[in-house]
């Protein structure tokens, strides 16, 4: 109860001051918490920075805070900010609306939902495929039908496809921005590499939110991966960006450009 509004207060609070409309608390210099601000001013203007509704689609019950009529789920914040951060890398290279942005690991959906209503052109989401049916049950029951294909299905004006995991090293077409977040340190790192390499064949940039604890994982010494390190193992990639990521504690931005051959 009070502890996940607390969250999500939390959440639309820090989405404010990553896109600068709260400025950021110091405790060098102690005021008003913004937790303790009008959040629907905030909300409004966080809406018109990222030029869509930010709240959470009534598929899977949510739970959440009710703000000014919007529903602020769990992970609401987060995804809408991954998809603003993907936004502003995508400009170095050309319009979002044009891009090609593919999810290694996707949830159950919520950056994708983000992606197609913040008009990034084609997104394509890799997983298992258990997942995969957990994505195109909330995207399905969240966009148009027209705008999901599943895999086997003609793209067709889709700007949402859910494809298998092992499609990721399979699949030919070229991609401007592929996106990890909150998985690959969980995942061997033996796999992570092989996403790794496929990335550097097919990827223009590649997008890392992450934790870094390199936590005990496994039997006996197996410990989890650190993305950094494995993509410096891999090379051919370039880091442009290292910085803290705004919405956890403990996790990490990093943006990599593809190294050309």
């Amino acid at each position: 109860g009070r502890y996940l509004a607390t969250i999500c207060v939390d959440r639309l609070a820090t989405l404010g001051e990553a896109l600068g409309v709260l400025g950021v608390e110091n405790p060098e210099q102690p005021s008003q918490s913004n937790l303790e601000v009008a959040l629907e001013p905030v909300l409004e203007e966080l809406e018109r920075l990222l030029g869509t509704r930010l709240s959470a689609p009534p598929v899977g019950g949510p739970l959440g805070v009710n703000v000014a009529g919007r529903l602020i789920g769990f992970r609401t914040c987060d995804h809408a900010y991954t998809v603003w951060l993907m936004k502003e890398t995508l400009q170095t290279l050309q319009s979002p609306e044009k891009a090609h942005v593919a999810e290694i690991g996707g949830g159950f959906g919520g950056v994708a939902l983000f992606a197609a209503k913040m008009g990034i052109g084609h997104y394509t989401v890799y997983d298992l495929l258990h997942v995969n049916s957990i994505q195109a049950y909330y995207l399905l029951k969240s966009l148009p039908g027209d705008k999901v294909s599943l895999y086997g299905e003609p793209a067709g004006g889709a700007t949402v496809a859910i494809q298998p995991h092992f499609a990721f090293g399979t699949d030919q077409a070229r991609i401007d921005l592929t996106l990890n977040q909150d998985s690959f340190p969980e995942i061997p790192s033996a796999v992570v590499v092989d996403y790794l390499r496929n990335i550097r064949l097919r990827s223009r940039m590649f997008l890392s939110l992450n934790q870094e604890a390199q936590a005990p994982s496994g039997d006996g010494d197996e410990r989890q991966g650190w993305v950094s390190k494995l993509v410096k193992d891999v090379g051919g990639f370039r880091r442009l960006r290292r910085s803290p990521y705004w919405m956890r504690a403990g996790y990490t931005e990093e943006v990599y450009a593809v190294e050309a051959s």
